[in-house]
C-alpha cells in the first residue's frame, strides 16, 4: 500500500507524464502526420510497431521517463494515419436532424415583428444564415463580427452560462448535482450534434464535459488542465480536425485566455465586483489575448486583421449574449404558450441594437 502510494505519488509529480504534455506530444505526432501524409507502408509500420514497443519499454522503465514524449508523439501519429485525413468531424444523426428541422419551423412560428429577429436566432442557435440579408451580413464582416455568425465556442459558452444559472436555482444537494450534470451535458450533447459538430464546437462540450464531471467529482479545476484534456480526446476520436481552420482558431483563443488573459487582468488595480471600469477592462483584456494568438493565423489565411476588434467585442458580445438568453426563454414560454409579448419585443429590441452599433462600428 505504502509503495502504491509512492508510486502514485512519484508520477503526480513527473512532469513528462502530466496530461498537459501528454497533449502536446500527442498533438505534435499528428501534426507530423498531416504534413508526412499517411500514405505508404512506413507510416503503419513506424507508428503501429515503433509507438507499442516504445510505451512498453517506457511503462517498464519508468525513471526513463524522457522516453514519454517519443510515445504520445508516435501514438498521435499513429491515430492520424489510421483515421481519414479529411474527415474533421462526423455526420449528423437523422433524428438529430429532424430535430434540428423541427426547431427552425417551430422558431418560424414565434410572433417576432421584425424578421432580423428570427433570422438571427436561428443563426446564433442553427447556424442556419439563409435568411440574413446580404447587407447585414456584410455588416458583421465589416465590423469584424463574423465570428458571431459563425457557431463556435461563444454560443455554445452563452448556452452554458444561461443553463448554468438556471440549473444552479435548483441547489446543491447530491441528487441535484446529479440531475443537473444530466441536463447540463446532455443538452450541449444535443447542441453540438444539432448544429454540425463542427470542430469549434466540439471543443466547446468536451470543455463543458470536462468541467463539469469535475465538479460533480469534488475535483479542483484547471484551465490549462482542461484545454489539453480536451485537445488530447478530439485528436484522438478525430485527427483530421487539425486541418480545420475552426478548430486552429478556437484552441488558439483559448490559449491566449489561458496564457495572456491571467496577466492582463492583473494589471487592474481595482478588485470590486461592481466597479465598471473593472468590467471593461476584464472585457478588453479577454478580447486582447484572444486576438494576440488569432490575429496571426487570420491575417496569414485572409489577409485582413479586424481593427475594430475591442470596440466590437465590447460592444456585441454582451448584446448578443443578452439577445440569446431572450431568445432561448421566449422560445421556451412560447413552447409552452405561457410567454408575455414583451419578451418578444425585448428580442426585437436587442436584434436591433445588435445590428445598429455594428452598423456604427463598421462605419468608422
Amino acid at each position: 500500500m505504502w509503495q502504491n502510494a509512492n508510486l502514485i505519488k512519484k508520477w503526480e509529480h513527473n512532469k513528462l507524464l502530466c496530461i498537459e504534455n501528454a497533449s502536446i506530444f500527442f498533438a505534435f505526432g499528428v501534426v507530423a502526420g498531416a504534413v508526412l501524409g499517411p500514405e505508404g507502408p512506413w507510416a503503419y509500420l513506424l507508428s503501429g510497431i515503433c509507438a507499442p514497443l516504445l510505451a512498453f519499454s517506457a511503462f517498464l522503465a519508468s525513471r526513463k521517463a524522457a522516453i514519454i514524449p517519443a510515445v504520445f508523439a508516435l501514438c498521435g501519429f499513429f491515430v492520424f494515419c489510421i483515421h481519414s485525413p479529411g474527415s474533421a468531424g462526423g455526420e449528423i444523426p437523422a433524428s438529430i436532424q429532424r430535430a434540428g428541422e423541427s426547431l427552425g419551423r417551430f422558431m418560424d412560428t414565434v410572433p417576432f415583428r421584425k424578421s432580423i429577429t428570427g433570422a438571427l436566432l436561428k443563426a446564433f442557435l442553427q447556424g442556419s444564415r439563409r435568411e440574413l440579408p446580404r447587407e447585414t451580413v456584410a455588416v458583421f464582416r465589416k465590423a469584424g463580427a463574423s465570428h458571431l455568425l459563425a457557431l463556435s465556442g461563444l454560443h455554445m459558452g452563452i448556452i452554458y452560462m444561461i443553463m448554468d444559472r438556471i440549473t444552479g436555482l435548483a441547489g446543491k444537494s447530491p441528487g441535484m448535482k446529479r440531475v443537473r450534470y444530466a441536463l447540463v451535458v446532455g443538452c450541449s450533447l444535443f447542441f453540438t450534434l444539432m448544429t454540425g459538430a463542427s470542430p469549434s464546437i466540439v471543443r466547446a462540450f468536451l470543455f463543458i464535459l470536462v468541467r463539469e464531471t469535475a465538479k460533480l467529482l469534488c475535483r479542483p479545476q484547471s484551465l490549462s488542465r482542461t484545454l489539453c484534456t480536451a485537445l488530447l480526446v478530439q485528436l484522438a476520436l478525430s485527427p483530421g480536425s487539425i486541418s480545420s481552420v475552426g478548430f486552429q482558431l478556437s484552441y488558439l483563443a483559448i490559449a491566449g485566455i489561458t496564457l495572456v488573459f491571467p496577466v492582463l487582468d492583473g494589471w487592474y488595480p481595482g478588485y470590486g465586483k461592481s466597479d465598471p471600469l473593472r468590467y471593461l477592462w476584464k472585457t478588453s483584456a479577454l478580447s486582447i489575448s484572444c486576438q494576440i494568438f488569432t490575429a496571426p493565423l487570420c491575417y496569414w489565411l485572409f489577409g485582413t486583421f479586424p481593427v475594430h476588434f475591442m470596440l466590437t467585442n465590447l460592444i456585441a458580445i454582451p448584446l448578443t449574449t443578452l439577445f440569446m438568453a431572450v431568445g432561448i426563454c421566449t422560445l421556451v414560454l412560447w413552447a409552452a404558450g405561457i410567454c408575455p409579448a414583451f419578451l418578444c419585443e425585448g428580442c426585437d429590441a436587442a436584434s436591433s441594437a445588435l445590428v445598429f452599433s455594428l452598423e456604427v462600428v463598421s462605419s468608422l
